[in-house]
């Protein structure tokens, strides 16, 4: 079974190129015909100012073949300062449990752009790129999953595909299956068997019995 996606709202202004990295996953070649059983965040590599400069998102990707590192789109532009670069990695241990941030104009400006963005983690770790907040700021969660959005020289817009993996019904084995299939059989034939005897029974029941003697005239 295959998992389920859910696309998220989006946040931010209307500006930049569209761009959705679970499109990019479902169209790379390296997946075609290939059930994707569990989507993660591996990495965020970011560029960090007073906003979100850029963004990209490296995924764990499980399938029925075997695990995979896949790169998202990059999200916003080159700016930012050198001291200024996030790279996390995301363990076992240390996954990421929500996304938070907040968008806004731009300075000097009407377009909204993403000015910041947390990643939160299990261990109660706080991943934060982007600094400034002003009263003309708006926050917003997404649900952990695989982002989509708009992207210029800065981060125009987010969202995220919630990924839920598959809820698996348990049904019995074939194993179960022959073995009640052999029990049933068992349990006919032996029912078969009584029933033939019962009935000989009774047969041999009404030849015993005696007939009547005849009477004297």
């Amino acid at each position: 079974m295959s998992i389920t996606v859910k696309p998220s709202q989006k946040f931010g202004g209307n500006g930049g190129t569209s761009l959705d990295d679970f499109g990019i996953i479902m169209n790379d070649s390296s997946f075609n015909g290939i059930n994707i059983k569990k989507i993660l965040i591996r990495k965020v590599e970011a560029q960090c100012g007073i906003v979100v400069d850029s963004i990209q998102i490296t995924y764990y990707l499980e399938t029925i073949k075997g695990a995979y590192e896949f790169p998202g789109n990059k999200y916003g532009g080159s700016g930012g300062e050198l001291g200024d670069k996030l790279v996390y990695i995301f363990t076992d241990d240390d996954q990421v449990t929500g996304i938070s941030g907040r968008y806004g104009p731009y300075i000097g400006t009407d377009d909204n752009i993403i000015s910041n963005l947390k990643f939160h983690t299990s261990q109660n770790n706080t991943i934060n790129c982007g600094n400034s907040s002003t009263n003309r700021d708006t926050s917003f969660t997404l649900p952990v999953g695989v982002f989509y959005g708009n992207s210029g020289n800065l981060v125009d817009s987010i969202g995220t595909y919630e990924i839920s993996e598959p809820i698996l019904t348990t049904l019995p084995s074939q194993s179960t299956i022959v073995a009640l299939s052999c029990t049933t059989g068992i349990l006919g034939f032996c029912l078969l068997i009584i029933t033939g005897i019962f009935l000989w029974k009774e047969f041999r029941k009404q030849k015993a019995v005696p007939a009547p003697p005849l009477a004297n005239d």
